[in-house]
């Protein structure tokens, strides 16, 4: 009887011990829940890194004046900014690459850089530092907003008619 008490006794120790055990993630699946939480934050940092760096050629087209540029990298852009879950920056680019028409680019290019300067502000992205710039004359003296990688003013709302309007406002790291 004490031999039967005694198995029963293990047997129940051994049980508990293994649903223990079970519920606890061993060092291969903490590897595992690692690399993957370090490669979707790669991946969100490397997008944010494209799509900035595209809004950049985006603002360049505009300060060139050019619309079908724009229009092209707006194209382009809408394969990279798919993979970003933000909807208000997915609708400026599709705005923008809808139109060849620059006045209307560029109405949706003051929309999208405030929305992706909350992303250059929240992310953590390889980048060089970036300027925050403003032109107070922009949509009849309302102002506007961009992003550049150059202190050097070159405003995307009025291109080569008032090339070197607006200011730095602010210089993000």
């Amino acid at each position: 009887m004490k031999t039967a008490s005694f198995l029963v006794f293990i047997f129940l120790i051994v049980t508990l011990l293994g649903a223990c055990s079970g519920n606890q993630p061993t060092n291969e699946q903490n590897a595992i829940t690692s690399a993957k939480e370090e490669a979707a934050e790669e991946k969100a940092t490397n997008t944010t890194t494209d799509v900035i760096n595209d809004y950049i050629k985006l603002k360049d087209a505009l300060v060139a004046s050019d619309a079908k540029q724009a229009q092209q990298v707006a194209v382009a852009m809408l394969e990279v900014i798919d993979a970003i879950q933000t909807l208000e920056i997915q609708q400026n680019i599709k705005e923008i690459a809808a139109t060849d028409e620059l006045s209307v680019q560029r109405a949706y290019f003051d929309s999208l850089s405030m929305n992706v300067y909350q992303m250059a502000k929240t992310a953590e992205a390889d980048l060089p530092n970036l300027f925050w710039q403003f032109c107070p004359m922009a949509f009849d003296n309302r102002g506007a907003y961009w992003l550049s990688f150059q202190e050097e003013i070159r405003n995307p709302y009025y291109g080569d008619q008032m090339l070197t309007c607006g200011r730095v406002e602010e210089e993000i790291k």
